[in-house]
């Protein structure tokens, strides 16, 4: 599939000529080398897509891919011996590319996909809080669907970023506020989710 979107951004003049058509080919050419493992040559394209069509309507979903890319890219060498040392680079570098598509293109369709992906890196990195805090951005009306697990993250954060229970009032009620919204992403994720408790 790679190669025949290539062909067909050839035809209308590669990456050189900024029209409909080709933007098109070439933005699923660099899904379809996403899809197909190839990260390094998906975010390599992608990068020439971002260098030519800077104003294409096509950019924040070719900029997202390019940030999945970085995200799977860090996944693989976490799960490599010899590449485990990469691995804190490479979820940095998604956090930032999904960070830029989220703050350049906050009206983009997908940008929810993006903060969920940039809280997953942060997750990763063991940024507990910075990730509940951009979850926070996604509304609770859009957790659905493929967002579903925003919902189990976003409680599995805020229960790894407990507060220590104080010997004031006021740490205590911190403690619990957060428990009990903890709690309550769960609930909904379980629902969301339809997961039903076993007999």
């Amino acid at each position: 599939a790679a190669a025949t979107y290539a062909g067909v951004a050839g035809e209308f003049g590669g990456l050189a000529a900024a029209t409909a058509r080709a933007q098109e080919a070439l933005a699923r050419q660099v899904t379809a080398l996403q899809l197909a493992g190839q990260l390094a040559a998906a975010d390599t394209l992608a990068q020439k897509f971002a260098a030519s069509y800077p104003q294409s309507l096509l950019l924040p979903s070719v900029l997202l891919r390019s940030a999945e890319s970085a995200y799977l890219e860090a996944q693989a060498a976490a799960k490599d011996p010899q590449r485990a040392a990469e691995t804190e680079r490479l979820l940095t570098d998604a956090v930032t590319r999904y960070q830029h598509v989220v703050t350049v293109f906050p009206d983009f369709a997908q940008v929810n996909s993006a903060r969920e992906g940039m809280a997953n890196a942060q997750y990763q990195q063991g940024n507990y809080a910075a990730a509940a805090e951009t979850l926070q951005g996604i509304a609770e009306s859009e957790r659905s669907g493929d967002l579903v697990t925003v919902w189990y993250l976003q409680g599995d954060c805020l229960l790894r970023t407990l507060p220590p229970e104080g010997d004031d009032a006021l740490a205590t009620a911190k403690m619990l506020m957060q428990a009990e919204a903890a709690a309550r992403n769960l609930s909904a994720f379980v629902s969301a989710a339809g997961i039903k408790a076993a007999p």
